[in-house]
């Protein structure tokens, strides 16, 4: 035995003990399970019991409506009859085989016995009634009844309130039952870790520590071979130990190599973050691609950078650093030779190892002036076109890496977003410049209020018709609300309706501009509502014509 427990490895032991483990947690989980199956067949047997009780108090409410009424003869169709084969239905279930484990405890099965006795003789009494018994004889026959009745029904008081007893009974002993199940289970449990972390996790535990102890970088610290042979064999402590010699050069080797990429990713993060601020805060492409370059320049070994945008068949300089002062002039135009794919603008990154393999000879040989060994070209994308390259120069194609080919591209897609904002926001500013001159170039009045009926927009007509002058700031300043003209004629209601999503038309009279050339001023009106996204109307617009002037 003892041999066939050392062969067993020590994945199969902890299997053996998690098996251990499953089949204790069933066997809780059955010795619960089967208590609560027996308590459940108290709670329906006296459930059974209650509606029996209230059968039978319904059964001599009938048997009272039979003798009162004089209706002695037994219609088996009546609610008397029916109420008695129904307690029969019940009072026989009593006897099936579910209750078999309740009624083996005496008390409970003697009890039943009497109530099948007393039921019996109840209806025994019942029967004695029929069509020839005479009044009195009805009379002494209900009162037995009566007395029967009672009788049957305090003793199903009974046997109910000894379910309950016993139930109680049962739900206790099962609970200790389960209980002492459990704290066997857990005891079981208990020894078997114990045994098992003896036998098999301390033993590891100390040959790790061994382990641990050879590990140590500084040797005065480490383990001696003398003790490492006392534990193991003087063969295996000297492999041991040159081992974890190796093991120690390999993971200080993988400490360096993980610090300085952990170190080059924290700083081509920042850069990215940075770049991206500059991209949020700014509309100037000078910013953007001054940012990104010196952040390439501090996170890649990259001597030289320019950023070219695509102008017609062209590329225009738009910034550069790291280069001599002539590249600007130089390099200002470049050619889209070897950045073409099928005659379209590559969207692909192209990395010119050498750069004897660039293409275009002009560029080629402005590149070579300027001292540089291998170029990376990435596109400047926004939606789906090309808009400019981002240039990197190395020294030689050994300063760069493929996470910096990607890092790069990276950085110019910051700075395709950094473009495509600015002509967006340029486009939307010109098309806002010609709404603001259309409206206020109108030739007629022009207003826009809010709910409070402050004047929100107001073209120089408008300013014009209503207060005499173009120079008149009605925005802020004038109310609809408060235009006592408009209330005092009622066309201050119509307009309000504007803000229910209905357009009205009315013609409104002022007093003249000049007072010295008297008359009135007369104004058509239109008002319609302005609806948003939602289909609310937060604002109303009102339009403005002059009607002649009259005395």
């Amino acid at each position: 035995m003892k041999q066939l427990y050392s062969n067993v490895t020590i994945a199969g032991k902890f299997f053996a003990l998690i098996v251990l483990l499953c089949l204790l947690i069933v066997l809780n989980t059955f010795v619960h399970l089967s208590g609560e199956k027996s308590v459940d067949r108290f709670d329906l047997l006296r459930h059974h019991l209650s509606s029996i009780k209230s059968n039978i108090v319904e059964f001599e409410l009938f048997f009272d409506i039979v003798v009162v009424s004089g209706s002695f003869e037994q219609d088996k169709k009546s609610d008397f009859y029916k109420s008695i084969k129904k307690i029969d239905s019940e009072v026989e279930s009593l006897a099936d085989n579910s209750y078999d484990r309740v009624f083996s405890i005496p008390a409970l099965k003697k009890l039943r016995g009497t109530f099948f006795d007393s039921w019996s003789g109840t209806k025994g009494i019942t029967s004695k009634l029929n069509s020839k018994s005479s009044e009195e004889a009805a009379l002494l026959i209900h009162s037995e009844v009566d007395n029967q009745a009672m009788h049957v029904i305090e003793l199903l008081s009974t046997f109910i309130s000894r379910v309950e007893l016993e139930r109680e009974l049962v739900f206790k002993r099962d609970q200790d039952t389960t209980l002492f199940v459990l704290i066997a289970s857990l005891l079981l449990i208990v020894i078997f870790s114990i045994i098992f972390y003896l036998k098999e996790i301390l033993p590891l535990m100390k040959i790790f520590l061994l382990l641990k102890g050879a590990a140590i970088d500084d040797p005065t610290k480490r383990p001696s071979e003398g003790f490492l042979s006392k534990t193991l064999s003087t063969e295996t402590a000297r492999i041991l130990i040159e081992k974890m010699a190796r093991l120690r050069s390999l993971i200080s080797e993988k400490e360096e190599v993980i610090s300085t990429a952990y170190e080059d990713t924290t700083q081509k993060v920042g850069v990215l973050g940075d770049v991206a601020r500059t991209v949020g805060m700014s509309l100037s492409h000078y910013e953007v691609f001054m940012t990104a370059i010196s952040g390439v320049f501090n996170a890649t070994e990259a001597f030289a950078s320019a950023v070219y945008l695509a102008h017609e068949n062209s590329l225009k300089l738009q910034v550069s650093k790291g280069f001599s002062s002539s590249f600007f002039s130089d390099g200002e135009d470049v050619s889209m030779e070897g950045l073409l794919n099928d005659s379209n603008v590559t969207k692909k990154t192209q990395v010119f190892d050498d750069i004897n393999d660039y293409p275009c000879k002009g560029f080629k040989a402005l590149l070579i002036k300027e001292r540089v060994g291998a170029l990376i070209a990435i596109p400047i994308i926004h939606g789906d076109s090309v808009k400019g390259f981002f240039m990197v120069a190395f020294k030689e194609q050994s300063s760069f890496s493929e996470r910096d080919v990607e890092f790069l591209s990276v950085v110019a897609s910051f700075m395709g977003v950094g473009v495509g904002y600015a002509k967006v926001f340029y486009e939307e500013h010109l098309i806002k410049r010609f709404l603001e001159r259309t409206f206020d170039q109108a030739p007629f009045g022009l207003c826009v209020f809010d709910a409070d009926g402050h004047c929100t927009l107001a073209n120089k007509a408008a300013s014009q018709m209503l207060s005499g002058s173009d120079d008149s700031d009605l925005v802020g300043n004038y109310n609809l609300f408060k235009d006592d003209v408009l209330d005092s004629s009622g066309a201050l209601v119509m307009v309000k309706t504007g803000f229910e999503g209905k357009a009205t038309e009315f013609e409104v009279e002022y007093g003249v501009l000049n007072p010295g050339r008297g008359g009135v001023r007369s104004l058509s009106v239109k008002s319609f509502p302005i609806f948003d996204s939602s289909g609310n109307v937060p604002n109303i617009g009102l339009i403005y014509k002059k009607n002649m002037e009259r005395n």
